[in-house]
Protein backbone atom coordinates (compact mmCIF):
# COMPACT_ATOMS: atom_id res chain seq x y z
CA UNK A 1 0.00 0.00 0.00
CA UNK A 2 1.50 3.44 -1.20
CA UNK A 3 1.48 6.37 0.84
CA UNK A 4 -1.51 8.02 -1.13
CA UNK A 5 -3.42 5.15 -0.73
CA UNK A 6 -3.07 5.47 3.16
CA UNK A 7 -3.52 8.60 3.23
CA UNK A 8 -6.71 7.78 1.14
CA UNK A 9 -7.94 5.63 3.87
CA UNK A 10 -7.13 7.85 7.04
CA UNK A 11 -9.41 10.44 5.77
CA UNK A 12 -12.09 8.15 4.84
CA UNK A 13 -12.03 6.98 8.48
CA UNK A 14 -11.77 10.25 10.02
CA UNK A 15 -15.14 11.18 7.77
CA UNK A 16 -16.99 7.66 9.01
CA UNK A 17 -15.89 8.64 12.77
CA UNK A 18 -17.01 11.64 12.51
CA UNK A 19 -20.43 10.98 11.09
CA UNK A 20 -20.90 8.70 13.93
CA UNK A 21 -19.89 11.17 16.07
CA UNK A 22 -22.35 13.68 14.67
CA UNK A 23 -25.28 10.76 15.03
CA UNK A 24 -24.33 10.44 18.52
CA UNK A 25 -24.50 14.31 19.41
CA UNK A 26 -27.94 14.74 17.71
CA UNK A 27 -29.37 11.65 19.41
CA UNK A 28 -27.78 12.08 22.51
CA UNK A 29 -29.23 16.28 22.35
CA UNK A 30 -32.83 14.88 21.02
CA UNK A 31 -33.14 12.88 24.61
CA UNK A 32 -32.15 15.30 26.74
CA UNK A 33 -28.72 13.61 27.72
CA UNK A 34 -26.34 16.56 28.48
CA UNK A 35 -23.37 14.46 29.92
CA UNK A 36 -23.12 12.66 27.04
CA UNK A 37 -23.39 15.74 24.71
CA UNK A 38 -20.33 17.88 27.21
CA UNK A 39 -18.71 14.13 26.33
CA UNK A 40 -18.63 14.24 22.70
CA UNK A 41 -17.89 17.89 22.17
CA UNK A 42 -14.83 17.84 24.54
CA UNK A 43 -13.40 15.54 21.76
CA UNK A 44 -14.56 17.46 18.82
CA UNK A 45 -16.23 21.16 19.15
CA UNK A 46 -16.88 21.20 15.66
CA UNK A 47 -19.69 18.50 16.32
CA UNK A 48 -22.30 21.74 17.21
CA UNK A 49 -23.05 22.27 13.43
CA UNK A 50 -23.39 18.30 12.56
CA UNK A 51 -26.44 17.76 10.87
CA UNK A 52 -28.00 14.78 9.07
CA UNK A 53 -28.86 13.95 5.70
CA UNK A 54 -33.11 14.50 6.31
CA UNK A 55 -34.27 17.83 7.33
CA UNK A 56 -30.65 18.44 8.26
CA UNK A 57 -31.01 18.91 11.77
CA UNK A 58 -28.21 19.63 14.28
CA UNK A 59 -27.92 18.97 17.60
CA UNK A 60 -29.48 22.23 18.91
CA UNK A 61 -32.50 22.17 16.73
CA UNK A 62 -33.08 18.82 17.91
CA UNK A 63 -32.57 19.64 21.50
CA UNK A 64 -34.85 22.60 21.38
CA UNK A 65 -37.94 20.94 19.43
CA UNK A 66 -37.57 18.21 22.52
CA UNK A 67 -37.36 21.38 24.86
CA UNK A 68 -33.85 20.32 26.50
CA UNK A 69 -32.74 23.71 27.73
CA UNK A 70 -30.10 22.35 29.94
CA UNK A 71 -28.77 20.47 26.55
CA UNK A 72 -29.51 24.12 24.43
CA UNK A 73 -27.26 25.77 26.71
CA UNK A 74 -24.49 23.57 26.77
CA UNK A 75 -24.49 23.67 22.87
CA UNK A 76 -24.75 27.61 22.63
CA UNK A 77 -21.89 27.95 25.23
CA UNK A 78 -20.05 25.09 22.73
CA UNK A 79 -20.81 28.08 19.63
CA UNK A 80 -23.37 26.67 18.22
CA UNK A 81 -25.38 28.84 15.83
CA UNK A 82 -29.19 29.19 16.75
CA UNK A 83 -31.10 30.78 14.40
CA UNK A 84 -33.58 27.73 13.34
CA UNK A 85 -33.63 27.00 16.58
CA UNK A 86 -35.43 29.57 17.82
CA UNK A 87 -37.98 28.62 15.28
CA UNK A 88 -38.39 24.81 16.42
CA UNK A 89 -38.76 25.70 20.37
CA UNK A 90 -41.50 27.81 18.86
CA UNK A 91 -43.18 24.68 16.56
CA UNK A 92 -43.13 22.84 19.78
CA UNK A 93 -44.22 25.40 22.33
CA UNK A 94 -41.41 25.15 24.76
CA UNK A 95 -41.25 29.16 26.12
CA UNK A 96 -38.82 28.70 28.23
CA UNK A 97 -36.32 27.71 25.37
CA UNK A 98 -37.13 30.49 23.19
CA UNK A 99 -36.54 32.77 26.08
CA UNK A 100 -32.91 30.78 26.33
CA UNK A 101 -32.17 31.34 22.99
CA UNK A 102 -33.22 35.11 23.15
CA UNK A 103 -30.91 35.80 25.88
CA UNK A 104 -27.92 33.94 25.01
CA UNK A 105 -28.36 33.18 21.54
CA UNK A 106 -26.89 36.27 20.36
CA UNK A 107 -28.05 38.52 17.61
CA UNK A 108 -28.97 36.21 15.68
CA UNK A 109 -31.73 34.91 17.75
CA UNK A 110 -33.00 38.87 17.48
CA UNK A 111 -33.44 39.44 13.99
CA UNK A 112 -37.28 40.18 13.09
CA UNK A 113 -37.33 37.45 10.10
CA UNK A 114 -36.78 34.90 13.07
CA UNK A 115 -38.74 36.37 15.44
CA UNK A 116 -41.43 36.45 12.96
CA UNK A 117 -41.15 32.86 11.84
CA UNK A 118 -41.16 31.43 15.31
CA UNK A 119 -44.16 33.92 16.40
CA UNK A 120 -46.07 31.98 12.91
CA UNK A 121 -44.70 28.87 13.67
CA UNK A 122 -46.32 28.69 17.67
CA UNK A 123 -49.42 29.48 16.04
CA UNK A 124 -49.68 27.42 13.50
CA UNK A 125 -49.18 24.31 16.16
CA UNK A 126 -51.44 26.48 18.25
CA UNK A 127 -48.96 27.12 21.33
CA UNK A 128 -49.86 30.25 23.00
CA UNK A 129 -47.33 31.17 25.59
CA UNK A 130 -44.63 31.22 22.86
CA UNK A 131 -46.80 33.53 21.01
CA UNK A 132 -47.23 35.89 24.15
CA UNK A 133 -43.74 35.73 24.86
CA UNK A 134 -42.75 36.83 21.08
CA UNK A 135 -45.02 39.35 20.87
CA UNK A 136 -43.73 40.84 24.18
CA UNK A 137 -40.51 40.87 22.91
CA UNK A 138 -40.49 42.34 18.99
CA UNK A 139 -42.67 40.03 17.34
CA UNK A 140 -46.17 41.72 15.09
CA UNK A 141 -49.24 39.34 15.01
CA UNK A 142 -50.01 40.54 11.72
CA UNK A 143 -46.61 40.43 10.10
CA UNK A 144 -46.13 37.50 7.30
CA UNK A 145 -43.23 35.44 7.86
CA UNK A 146 -40.25 35.11 5.16
CA UNK A 147 -42.66 31.92 3.88
CA UNK A 148 -45.22 34.35 3.62
CA UNK A 149 -47.83 33.10 6.20
CA UNK A 150 -49.07 35.11 8.76
CA UNK A 151 -50.35 33.44 12.53
CA UNK A 152 -54.05 33.97 11.46
CA UNK A 153 -53.83 32.69 8.19
CA UNK A 154 -52.45 29.50 10.23
CA UNK A 155 -54.55 29.60 12.56
CA UNK A 156 -57.59 29.45 10.11
CA UNK A 157 -55.87 26.43 8.06
CA UNK A 158 -55.35 24.63 11.06
CA UNK A 159 -59.31 24.95 12.37
CA UNK A 160 -58.46 26.30 15.99
CA UNK A 161 -61.05 28.50 17.16
CA UNK A 162 -59.72 29.13 20.17
CA UNK A 163 -56.27 30.52 18.63
CA UNK A 164 -58.25 32.67 16.43
CA UNK A 165 -60.07 34.23 19.24
CA UNK A 166 -57.43 35.06 21.06
CA UNK A 167 -55.24 36.71 18.16
CA UNK A 168 -58.21 38.60 17.24
CA UNK A 169 -58.33 39.93 20.69
CA UNK A 170 -54.40 40.51 20.43
CA UNK A 171 -55.01 43.14 17.62
CA UNK A 172 -54.88 40.15 14.86
CA UNK A 173 -56.68 42.23 11.72
CA UNK A 174 -59.22 39.72 9.84
CA UNK A 175 -58.93 40.67 6.28
CA UNK A 176 -55.16 41.09 5.87
CA UNK A 177 -53.38 38.85 3.20
CA UNK A 178 -50.92 36.63 3.66
CA UNK A 179 -49.26 33.31 1.20
CA UNK A 180 -51.48 33.07 -1.57
CA UNK A 181 -52.37 36.60 -0.63
CA UNK A 182 -55.12 34.91 0.54
CA UNK A 183 -57.07 36.38 4.03
CA UNK A 184 -57.72 33.83 6.84
CA UNK A 185 -61.30 33.39 5.60
CA UNK A 186 -59.59 31.50 2.68
CA UNK A 187 -57.65 29.48 4.37
CA UNK A 188 -60.56 28.60 6.75
CA UNK A 189 -62.48 27.53 3.44
CA UNK A 190 -59.85 25.55 1.98
CA UNK A 191 -59.36 24.03 5.90
CA UNK A 192 -63.22 22.86 5.26
CA UNK A 193 -64.06 23.63 8.50
CA UNK A 194 -67.62 25.69 8.89
CA UNK A 195 -67.41 26.39 12.55
CA UNK A 196 -64.17 28.69 11.56
CA UNK A 197 -66.02 29.61 8.46
CA UNK A 198 -68.51 30.95 10.74
CA UNK A 199 -66.48 32.18 13.36
CA UNK A 200 -64.35 34.44 11.12
CA UNK A 201 -67.34 36.09 9.78
CA UNK A 202 -68.97 36.86 13.06
CA UNK A 203 -65.90 38.38 13.88
CA UNK A 204 -65.72 40.64 10.86
CA UNK A 205 -63.98 39.13 8.00
CA UNK A 206 -64.95 39.79 4.46
CA UNK A 207 -67.23 37.66 2.68
CA UNK A 208 -66.57 38.52 -0.86
CA UNK A 209 -62.80 39.66 -0.78
CA UNK A 210 -61.09 38.48 -4.07
CA UNK A 211 -57.44 36.73 -4.17
CA UNK A 212 -54.74 38.18 -6.79
CA UNK A 213 -56.32 35.40 -8.84
CA UNK A 214 -59.39 36.26 -9.37
CA UNK A 215 -61.00 33.76 -6.07
CA UNK A 216 -63.05 33.93 -3.48
CA UNK A 217 -63.79 32.11 -0.39
CA UNK A 218 -66.90 30.37 -2.01
CA UNK A 219 -64.65 29.51 -5.46
CA UNK A 220 -62.49 27.88 -3.03
CA UNK A 221 -64.35 25.87 -1.40
CA UNK A 222 -66.38 25.10 -4.60
CA UNK A 223 -62.88 23.55 -6.26
CA UNK A 224 -63.18 20.84 -3.52
CA UNK A 225 -66.71 20.56 -2.80
CA UNK A 226 -66.61 21.77 0.63
CA UNK A 227 -70.82 21.96 1.57
CA UNK A 228 -70.80 22.90 5.05
CA UNK A 229 -68.58 26.19 4.72
CA UNK A 230 -70.44 26.56 1.41
CA UNK A 231 -73.58 26.91 3.04
CA UNK A 232 -72.09 29.25 5.90
CA UNK A 233 -70.50 31.36 3.21
CA UNK A 234 -73.90 31.92 1.24
CA UNK A 235 -76.21 32.51 4.51
CA UNK A 236 -74.03 35.58 4.98
CA UNK A 237 -74.82 37.49 1.68
CA UNK A 238 -72.11 35.83 -0.53
CA UNK A 239 -72.20 36.76 -4.52
CA UNK A 240 -72.88 33.32 -5.80
CA UNK A 241 -71.74 34.75 -9.52
CA UNK A 242 -68.11 36.21 -8.56
CA UNK A 243 -65.56 34.64 -11.19
CA UNK A 244 -62.08 33.98 -10.45
CA UNK A 245 -59.15 34.67 -12.42
CA UNK A 246 -60.71 31.69 -14.95
CA UNK A 247 -64.23 33.17 -15.31
CA UNK A 248 -64.83 30.53 -13.07
CA UNK A 249 -68.19 30.58 -10.82
CA UNK A 250 -68.42 28.65 -7.85
CA UNK A 251 -71.28 26.59 -9.56
CA UNK A 252 -68.63 25.67 -12.94
CA UNK A 253 -65.85 24.60 -10.05
CA UNK A 254 -68.20 22.18 -8.03
CA UNK A 255 -68.64 20.23 -11.42
CA UNK A 256 -65.29 20.77 -12.63
CA UNK A 257 -62.92 20.79 -9.63
CA UNK A 258 -63.62 16.76 -9.18
CA UNK A 259 -61.49 14.19 -11.33
CA UNK A 260 -61.25 13.38 -14.12
CA UNK A 261 -62.17 16.53 -15.63
CA UNK A 262 -59.61 18.25 -14.13
CA UNK A 263 -56.89 15.39 -15.27
CA UNK A 264 -57.29 13.64 -18.88
CA UNK A 265 -59.92 12.42 -20.31
CA UNK A 266 -57.84 9.20 -21.10
CA UNK A 267 -60.27 6.08 -21.18
CA UNK A 268 -63.27 8.56 -20.41
CA UNK A 269 -65.86 6.72 -21.94
CA UNK A 270 -65.32 4.15 -19.57
CA UNK A 271 -65.34 5.84 -16.22
CA UNK A 272 -68.46 7.84 -17.05
CA UNK A 273 -70.01 4.60 -17.25
CA UNK A 274 -68.26 3.44 -13.36
CA UNK A 275 -69.73 3.56 -10.36
CA UNK A 276 -67.37 6.36 -8.94
CA UNK A 277 -68.50 8.74 -11.65
CA UNK A 278 -71.89 8.41 -10.42
CA UNK A 279 -71.05 8.38 -6.95
CA UNK A 280 -68.98 11.81 -7.80
CA UNK A 281 -72.52 12.88 -8.94
CA UNK A 282 -73.73 12.28 -5.75
CA UNK A 283 -71.65 14.04 -3.73
CA UNK A 284 -71.81 17.17 -6.24
CA UNK A 285 -75.94 16.91 -6.85
CA UNK A 286 -76.77 18.80 -3.53
CA UNK A 287 -73.51 21.87 -3.64
CA UNK A 288 -75.37 22.38 -7.28
CA UNK A 289 -78.97 22.60 -5.83
CA UNK A 290 -77.45 24.99 -2.83
CA UNK A 291 -76.10 27.20 -5.30
CA UNK A 292 -79.05 27.30 -8.02
CA UNK A 293 -81.48 27.76 -4.83
CA UNK A 294 -78.92 31.32 -4.12
CA UNK A 295 -79.41 31.93 -7.97
CA UNK A 296 -76.43 30.81 -9.41
CA UNK A 297 -76.35 32.19 -13.31
CA UNK A 298 -76.18 29.18 -15.51
CA UNK A 299 -76.00 30.99 -18.58
CA UNK A 300 -71.86 31.80 -17.17
CA UNK A 301 -69.09 30.75 -19.91
CA UNK A 302 -66.00 30.30 -18.35
CA UNK A 303 -62.49 31.03 -20.05
CA UNK A 304 -62.59 28.01 -22.49
CA UNK A 305 -66.41 29.29 -23.41
CA UNK A 306 -67.66 25.90 -21.47
CA UNK A 307 -71.08 26.67 -19.45
CA UNK A 308 -71.85 24.20 -16.25
CA UNK A 309 -73.99 22.34 -18.47
CA UNK A 310 -71.24 21.93 -20.92
CA UNK A 311 -69.03 20.64 -18.44
CA UNK A 312 -71.65 18.37 -16.73
CA UNK A 313 -72.63 16.61 -20.05
CA UNK A 314 -69.20 15.94 -20.68
CA UNK A 315 -68.82 14.15 -17.45
CA UNK A 316 -72.00 12.09 -18.12
CA UNK A 317 -73.98 13.55 -15.48
CA UNK A 318 -77.30 13.54 -16.50
CA UNK A 319 -78.96 14.78 -12.87
CA UNK A 320 -76.73 17.62 -12.65
CA UNK A 321 -76.70 18.60 -16.25
CA UNK A 322 -80.57 18.53 -15.87
CA UNK A 323 -80.54 20.54 -12.77
CA UNK A 324 -78.17 23.24 -14.58
CA UNK A 325 -79.79 23.04 -18.16
CA UNK A 326 -80.36 26.52 -19.81
CA UNK A 327 -83.59 26.98 -21.23
CA UNK A 328 -82.69 26.92 -24.40
CA UNK A 329 -80.28 23.65 -24.03
CA UNK A 330 -81.41 20.05 -24.35
CA UNK A 331 -80.01 17.45 -21.80
CA UNK A 332 -78.42 14.51 -24.08
CA UNK A 333 -79.47 10.93 -22.52
CA UNK A 334 -76.15 9.89 -22.42
CA UNK A 335 -72.04 11.73 -22.39
CA UNK A 336 -70.78 13.01 -24.87
CA UNK A 337 -67.49 15.10 -25.54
Amino acid sequence: MNRYTRAALALALAADLSACSGSRIRSAAERGDVETVKRLLAKDPRLTEASDFGPGYSAIQLAASAGHANVVEVLLAAGAQPRDAMKQAAEHGHTDVVALLWEKGGPATREPAIVQEALVRAADTGHIPPLEWLLAHGGDINARSPSGWTALQCAAFRANPSLIKWLHDHGARLDDRGKYGWTPLFCAAASGDAGVTELLIQLGAEVNVTSPSGGTPLTRAAKTCELPVMRVLLQHQVDVNLRNGDNNTALILVIRGMPPYENSFANHRAFVESGKNKAQEQTCLPIVQLLLEHHADVTVRNKDGLTAFDIATARGWQEVAAAVCPKDAVVASTATR
